[in-house]
């Protein structure tokens, strides 16, 4: 969050986190963040306003006792 990691090592740190956690929330915010920065080309964040927003809350949720429940619906359809 202070601007100064790269985005593939962006990459290998949260992966690393991922991997060490069987926390659902943890496993979701990675998921999440992994959407934000792109692991193909080396560069410093480069993130909107709402992005370092989303971001900041995302850590809230880490820091508190909250959790994120996914519930996902599927329905099928010849259309």
């Amino acid at each position: 969050m202070a601007g100064q990691a790269t985005a593939l090592a962006s990459d290998d740190e949260i992966f690393h986190i991922r991997e060490a956690s069987e926390d659902s929330t943890v496993q979701w915010t990675v998921m999440s963040l992994w959407f934000h920065y792109d692991d193909l080309s080396d560069h410093l964040a480069n993130l909107s306003p709402e992005e370092w927003d989303y971001f900041h809350r995302l850590i809230l949720i880490l820091e508190s006792s909250a959790f994120i429940e996914v519930v996902r619906h599927r329905e099928w359809s010849m259309k």
